[in-house]
């Protein structure tokens, strides 16, 4: 879509002009009009022209003042001078600053046509030159991009030939040299908190956004540190030159008692770093990054918040390598008990062995995933066995057996592991109430109990099923299933009640009804009471009182 001013002192020239031809059919979608130059230079800041048709002669700035103005801002601008004057001073004048064309009035149609054919074909000309360059340009700096960042990664992974690893360096613009002190560090969003998750490209803009006050404390080389986008693994890659020993240890300090605050605090984000093994040479670069993703894969497995050093992580698995054989007997131990307590129906028994199973699992910190995977995979083994023992559904058992291995084998962190171990024996013991005649109505029974002994707390569906050991989701269900309320409409409504009974007594306030009925905001209790009953508490306890 091409753009045209029309400049033209004359009002009945200016709107000939306007009506001239049919402009669309050149490709000119846009026409303005100014009626001097100096409106012509402001038009042409404005709207950017691609043809500028003007009057040699206007009153104020002319038309040869103008153009020159505007060649000065707009270079490519092609303009075509109206004239009276069949002058060759005008006309050597428009040559020098490079016209498109010089017509004398009155202009034949014809030649109009010729010249705005020209002149548009060539601008549609150098707006295709110009697409192809822009187009060109951007691909090699995609390739150069592709290229800088695949030889980074290769860098962190050892696969750059020390032959070419200078040569590289210095093409990429990365002013590591052989003898610098380097740290590899890996940075994640956790995923424990955080309920928005941002990908790479969002934690790159927080982290550079926040670097400044890293770099003014001058804890490492700005110049020799650089920080990468990992696409593939959804991380940030920093690699951090030192500058001395003392230095490390302050970096680190401050990261983790200062700047991840700062970051949580002002974006709302949570990240885990995994720290790598210092290394004192180039060459040396993928091990401090192999130790950084060992740090980070252990501290999002086990839940750590913060930063997790690789030698924390040497030291943990040189510790579990003496405690190796204790940790396959208490194996042997939770799966054995797991067993007898299920057919026992020991419920609490159950869930105090698994809440005992994590905790050992917690402090031993297993560093092998695969030995720990088979220590948990063989306890849901014995008890998918001890559970087809009973139902004797080949199929039935063999569908859940294999949703019970792969929901497990998905799970990336030790708290949904825990999580999963509850869920699961609670469907195990479910499964074997209703077997053995106990039916849905008892959990819901213990949990009106429940209910009536802290409906004055601040329970939830959570807490309560965290107390009988099943999963809000599956004690929601089957709450509903058996009062035809949902949990928590139950629980509003007991509390009414309660409040009701409460309000009935002489001397008694509102807000401190609302406590003692477990609301402790008074305008909610006040706006739910009203809701249930047509009545504000307040009126109903003076209504109440007055008899």
């Amino acid at each position: 879509m091409l753009r045209m001013l029309i400049v033209e002192d004359e009002r009945l020239e200016r709107e000939g002009l306007l009506e001239f031809l049919d402009w669309s059919s050149f490709g000119i979608e846009v026409v303005e009009t100014a009626c001097d130059g100096l409106e012509g230079i402001e038009l042409a800041r404005k709207m950017r022209p691609d043809l500028i048709i003007t009057d040699i002669k206007m009153s104020g700035m002319a038309g040869l003042e103008m153009s020159k103005k505007i060649k000065e801002f707009l270079p490519e601008v092609k303009i075509i001078i109206l004239s009276g004057y069949n002058d060759f001073k005008f006309a050597k004048e428009a040559i020098r600053f490079q016209a498109y064309a010089y017509l004398l009035k009155p202009v034949e149609e014809k030649e109009m046509v010729e010249v705005i054919k020209g002149a548009t074909n060539e601008c549609i000309k150098a707006y295709e030159i110009a697409l192809e360059e822009s187009k060109n340009k951007l691909q090699i700096e995609e390739s150069y991009s592709v290229a800088r960042t695949q030889f980074i990664a290769d860098l962190f992974e050892g696969r750059v030939k020390e032959e070419e690893l200078y040569e590289y360096l210095k093409y990429f613009h990365i002013n590591l040299i052989k003898e610098d002190n380097i740290l590899v560090m890996i940075i994640r969003q956790s995923k424990l908190n955080d309920s928005v998750i941002i990908d790479e490209h969002d934690l790159f803009d927080i982290i550079n956004n926040n670097i400044d006050e890293l770099k003014d404390k001058d804890y490492f080389n700005v110049e020799k540190s650089f920080l990468y986008k990992d696409s593939v693994r959804n991380q940030l890659v920093a690699c951090v030159s030192l500058n001395s020993e003392e230095d490390f240890d302050t970096l680190l300090y401050y990261i983790s008692n200062k700047y991840l605050a700062r970051i949580k605090r002002e974006n709302n984000v949570t990240l885990q770093i995994g720290i790598g093994k210092k290394v004192e040479t180039i060459d040396d670069i993928h091990l401090s990054y192999n130790s950084a993703c060992e740090a980070i894969e252990f501290g999002e497995f086990w839940s750590i918040q913060g930063l997790t050093y690789y030698e924390g992580v040497e030291v943990n698995s040189k510790k579990f390598e003496d405690r190796l054989c204790e940790f396959v007997v208490k194996g042997n131990y939770f799966s054995k008990n797991l067993v007898s307590a299920l057919s026992s129906s020991e419920e609490d028994k159950v869930y105090q062995l698994i809440t005992d199973m994590f905790d050992y699992i917690n402090n031993t910190k297993c560093t092998d995933r695969d030995l720990l995977n088979n220590y948990l995979y063989n306890i849901i083994n014995e008890v998918s066995l001890f559970v087809y023992n009973i139902n004797k559904r080949t199929e039935e058992f063999m569908q859940d057996y294999n949703d019970s291995i792969k929901a497990f084998m998905n799970l990336s962190n030790i708290n949904a592991i825990k999580e999963y171990f509850y869920t699961f024996f609670g469907s195990v013991l479910a499964f074997l109430n209703e077997k053995r005649g106990s039916k849905d109505e008892s959990i819901v029974k213990k949990v009106i109990k429940l209910i009536d002994k802290k409906y004055m707390e601040c329970i939830s569906l959570k807490t309560i099923a965290a107390e009988v050991y099943l999963s809000p989701n599956y004690l929601g269900n089957i709450f509903k299933k058996v009062t035809g309320k949902t949990f928590n409409v139950y629980l509003c409504e007991y509390r009414m009640e309660k409040a009701k009974e409460l309000l009935s007594k002489a001397n008694k306030k509102v807000s401190s009804v609302a406590q003692e009925v477990g609301i402790p905001n008074t305008s909610y209790f006040c706006m739910v009471f009203k809701n249930t009953f047509g009545i504000a508490p307040g009126e109903f306890h003076e209504r109440v009182i007055r008899g």
